[in-house]
């Protein structure tokens, strides 16, 4: 449109990614729907991608899932040897098949998954030597939004006047022999009846001057049970700081208040109970007091109440640990944070102490576990190893460990009292929603877990997996991509939501079988989680849920 403008992302790295353009299967005379078997799988569908994995040739798809949840599908549209244009995609009505009920079809999110480059596709960025990756991430409704030029892989984003999404999925194209893949989130109205639901996703598209008509058919099952909350803590770190209203930034953050907004009820739809709020820190004279310092956090802090978290805990983090170094000012600092949770109605207050540090680093200050305690809140910190937290029995109460400690260890923490959070493998910068589902899921629970706390919603420059090229070695850790409004999920974002979903599944059977939502467990599910991934221990539960009320 005119006044748009461009800013392209990606020059700075000169190693270019490797991708193979098969033979078209797609013949020039007709396109080809075919239909995602599990929407969440760590092998992207590309626009190149022949034969397209993960998928099948039945028309139908089906889901099952219970009132007030999201459950995702997906299909991929494909092109022969000529374009598809003005493609329109378009949901309807889901009829019920036993009485006059129906999901509306606003309740249906259609986005295109969109493809483009990144500088890596695990957390560090490997060099020299290490290639682009060509990945899929982006769930749009605006196609547009982002470009991709292949011939100097770079992506293009549209950031002026300012970077936006359409509220609705608009008409796109499909170039020839390039596959484009939807992604449907239906969203269940808490008060949905039970019962077996079926409608069409319309496709309308223009080929070689032909108008051509097509459509997918959608099932779902809605369950009688409504799934509980997960007996697990949900924990998400959130970086982004209330800035000055009349300034957009895209990054993780600077934030205006509706971009906060949006934020935290977007973490909150995808099943975060549990935000850590970072803290710029202001420097305050005598004359305005401590509280001076809190001004911006404590707006943060009843913004999430105000969003319909809990008003459970309040995690307040401060990366830098100011006022540390003195006893007597960091206990005047955590007594004004203590008050200013209570003010708000918080009934506990969990403090972050100096992040993944030593431990004689971590000792050096223990004044500050032992002010945190004087108060009557929790001390919480990131670790690099479990023997640390182990070594800070009585002072370090919620510990959040890699998820690939010992099942020994973290029965051995909970034992001294201590708390063990999941987080890493993957963090936030890596595209595998399988990945992701699988580790704060099942996996989480099956090692004994207390809960997870993930790095992190958005971090750095999100839009700029090149930002700081050859001084910073991380890539930017995105969930959700920012905007000047609601944010843009990605897949592993959707990932995060199925594991967390699949907790909610374990809570709500368990209650049923046991009367207890965190175990025991039977043997079956035992067994079932050993082996078998989060996609078809999902598949067993439902099947002892439908029992329950046969």
């Amino acid at each position: 449109m005119p006044g748009d403008a461009w800013t392209v992302y990606g020059e700075a790295q000169k190693m270019p990614a490797k991708i193979r353009r098969p033979n078209w299967s797609v013949t020039a005379t007709t396109h080809k729907v075919v239909v995602v078997d599990n929407p969440l799988s760590d092998e992207w569908i590309l626009p190149y991608s022949d034969p397209v994995p993960n998928t099948s040739d039945r028309r139908v798809v089906s889901i099952v899932a219970s009132p007030g949840e999201y459950e995702p599908a997906s299909f991929v549209l494909r092109a022969g040897t000529s374009p598809l244009s003005n493609v329109v995609v378009k949901a309807h009505d889901l009829k019920s098949l036993e009485d006059q009920e129906s999901i509306p079809a606003g309740l249906l999110d259609v986005r295109i998954v969109k493809s483009w480059y990144q500088s890596a596709a695990i957390m560090r960025r490997v060099a020299p030597g290490q290639t682009k990756q060509f990945v899929s991430e982006l769930l749009l409704h605006d196609d547009q939004l982002v470009q991709v030029d292949h011939q100097r892989q770079v992506n293009l984003v549209r950031t002026r006047p300012t970077i936006y999404d359409a509220p609705s999925l608009l008409p796109f194209t499909v170039q020839a022999c390039t596959n484009k893949q939807i992604w449907v989130t239906v969203k269940l109205p808490e008060t949905i009846p039970a019962g077996h639901y079926s409608g069409t996703i319309s496709i309308t598209m223009n080929r070689d001057g032909l108008k051509i008509q097509d459509h997918v058919d959608l099932d779902v099952e809605v369950l009688q049970q409504r799934l509980l909350k997960p007996a697990y803590t949900v924990g998400m770190f959130y970086l982004g700081w209330l800035t000055n209203p009349k300034s957009t930034s895209f990054t993780g953050r600077s934030k205006t208040r509706r971009q906060m907004q949006e934020e935290f009820l977007d973490m909150k739809e995808h099943g975060v109970d549990t935000v850590g709020l970072d803290h710029q820190y202001n420097s305050h004279s005598p004359e305005k007091g401590i509280q001076h310092a809190f001004e911006n956090f404590r707006d943060s802090a009843k913004m999430l109440l105000d969003a319909g978290y809990s008003n459970d805990k309040l995690v307040y983090i401060d990366w830098n640990m100011n006022e540390s170094n003195s006893p007597a000012q960091y206990t005047r600092k955590i007594d004004a944070l203590r008050n200013l949770s209570i003010s708000l109605g918080y009934r506990r207050l969990w403090v972050y102490n100096q992040d993944e540090k030593k431990y004689h680093q971590l000792i050096s200050q223990r004044h500050t576990f032992e002010t945190v305690h004087a108060f009557d809140a929790l001390n919480i910190t990131a670790v690099t190893k479990a023997s640390i937290a182990q070594r800070l029995k009585g002072l370090l109460d919620v510990a959040i460990i890699q998820h690939d400690t010992s099942e020994h260890v973290i029965s051995s923490l909970k034992a001294d009292g201590i708390a063990p959070l999941a987080y890493g493998m993957p963090h936030s910068t890596e595209e595998r929603p399988a990945t992701t589902r699988a580790t704060y899921g099942f996996s989480m629970v099956r090692k004994g877990f207390s809960g997870i706390f993930s790095y992190a919603y958005q971090s750095g420059y999100c839009w700029d997996d090149w930002a700081q090229w050859g001084v910073q070695n991380y890539r930017p850790g995105v969930m959700a991509y920012p905007t000047e409004g609601k944010p843009i999920p990605t897949l592993q974002w959707e990932g995060w939501r199925e594991a967390i979903d699949d907790l909610r599944y374990l809570a709500t059977y368990l209650q049923e079988a046991t009367g207890k939502t965190d175990g025991p467990w039977p043997t079956w599910l035992k067994d079932s989680l050993l082996v078998d991934s989060p996609h078809v221990v999902r598949k067993k539960i439902i099947q002892q849920l439908r029992k329950e009320k046969t």
